[in-house]
């Protein structure tokens, strides 16, 4: 059950917490936007149309997605997309609608430029509501009291057993994370920018790159990660991510020349196998959480190397003779 921060015009239509943290984190994402295109000088009519088409991208994306993992939930799908209020949505079914609609309007050449800054800081207030709800906590159960708080376990009622359990935060370290990478790489564009030696849309990727990241292993911690319909190995939220993670991969090998293109695809294959076996270690040997996620973060840092390693620097012309 998920709790009612209060009732809007009678009993029969409840405000609940998590949606009111959900608006706070829209909010968010837009004035941050708005401040950083802003401060660049930048028009701000563009915005009035990537952001109510994206926002939609967005909204539907991430029900369809849940929809897909969560039939069960809903009456069907045109009822799942009609009543947003209820059910669940998927961050990066979300995430990838969004990345599609922003896409397509550069394609047709509706959009100038790429976005400065992908921010995470929406996300990490929206994630906050879920402390208020029953969903996105983790496997791990933690017994000890000292354990037993906020930022690492929160607690989930389990009505077989008639009392609450102490699980993994999964949520609120997720918004942690997000939150604290985008915080870093906004104060690394603010810098760049005021030296001039900042790049449209490097920044947005580097928190694409470092949100999948982290996404791929907070999902592998839930006991209510969003699986394929086909089996209970693999979860959605973790394809999606790893697919959006391979395109950037692509994107930067074209850019690069072939031995650096073996190198960085080597050691990306190398981290995805690494963290997909970790994957499958862990839903076999259920107690074995250290372990699987040391060798999980492990094979996604194999993973960022792939997709960050630095270019070969050209050889340089030696200076004709004055």
């Amino acid at each position: 059950m998920e709790r009612i921060a209060f009732l809007w015009r009678g009993a029969f239509q409840p405000v609940y917490w998590r949606w009111i943290f959900i608006a706070m984190g829209a909010l968010v994402f837009v004035l941050v936007l708005i401040a950083l295109r802003a401060g660049r000088g930048k028009r701000l009519l563009p915005l009035a149309l990537i952001l109510p088409l994206t926002g939609a991208g967005t909204v539907y994306a991430a029900r369809l997605v849940h929809w897909y993992c969560r039939s069960e939930d809903y009456a069907g799908l045109a009822a799942a997309m009609k009543e947003l209020t209820r059910g669940g949505f998927s961050l990066a079914g979300g995430l990838a609608g969004g990345l599609a609609v922003i896409g397509l309007l550069g394609l047709v050449r509706l959009i100038p430029d790429l976005p400065d800054f992908l921010d995470g800081l929406g996300i990490a207030v929206g994630r906050l509501g879920d402390l208020y709800g029953l969903v996105d906590h983790g496997r791990i159960v933690f017994e000890e009291a000292a354990r037993q708080r906020l930022p690492l376990a929160s607690p989930v009622y389990n009505p077989v057993a008639g009392t609450y359990e102490w699980r993994l935060a999964t949520f609120c370290l997720q918004s942690l994370w997000v939150g604290g990478i985008s915080l870093l790489v906004l104060a690394i564009l603010l810098f760049r920018r005021r030296r001039g030696t900042d790049r449209p849309g490097r920044a947005a990727v580097l928190v694409l790159t470092l949100y999948c990241l982290g996404q791929i292993l907070f999902e592998s911690t839930r006991y209510d990660a969003l699986f394929l319909r086909s089996n209970g190995f693999v979860s959605m939220e973790q394809i999606l991510c790893a697919l959006v993670l391979t395109g950037l991969l692509l994107t930067g090998v074209r850019t690069a020349d072939r031995r650096n293109s073996l190198w960085r695809a080597g050691l990306y294959l190398a981290g995805l196998g690494l963290a997909g076996f970790m994957e499958y270690y862990v839903q076999r040997h259920g107690g074995a959480y250290a372990a699987a996620y040391s060798g999980m973060a492990a094979g996604l840092g194999l993973m960022l190397l792939g997709l960050r390693l630095p270019a070969e620097k050209a050889e340089k012309t030696p200076a004709e003779p004055k």
